[in-house]
């Protein structure tokens, strides 16, 4: 498995757009993914594409990634998103993708990341609760 590929969210938008339809659990079926989405390129200020990291399996896939949002009038970053594919979940994958992005965050100055997220999942890895947040909605 590589480990050091970094996604471009507009050369790889299909490919970006494929893992997080199986990682946010819609399932396998390319076709139904095909049907159902539009490859849309992602271009986003402050989205520095050096600092997200994916694993690709022996078959040139994304099972994993983690992209990061930093701005360097700042000392952290943003993790969002994070996503593998059910069959690549357990088995560390998203922890190393996590792990090398913040240490490539950490080299331009980082040093703070931020999660919202209510998974355990970042607890286990060294994340902390910080804040608790209300939600609010009108109809």
């Amino acid at each position: 498995m590589i480990l050091n590929f970094s996604p471009d969210p507009v050369k790889d938008a299909y490919d970006l757009q494929w893992l997080f339809w199986q990682g946010f659990d819609h399932g396998y079926d390319k076709a139904e993914f095909e049907r159902e989405e539009e490859i849309v390129p992602r271009v986003r200020k402050h989205f520095n594409k050096n600092l997200g990291v994916a694993a690709v399996n022996e078959n040139g896939e994304m099972v994993a990634c983690c992209l990061l949002w930093y701005m360097t009038e700042t000392d952290y970053v943003y993790v969002e998103p994070v996503c593998t594919i059910p069959s690549y979940r357990g088995k560390g994958v998203a922890k190393a993708v996590i792990f090398e992005a913040l240490s490539r965050a950490k080299k331009l100055g980082a040093k703070r990341a931020y999660v919202i997220s209510d998974m355990e999942f970042y607890e286990r890895l060294g994340f902390r609760k910080k804040y608790h947040y209300s939600f609010w909605f009108k109809k």
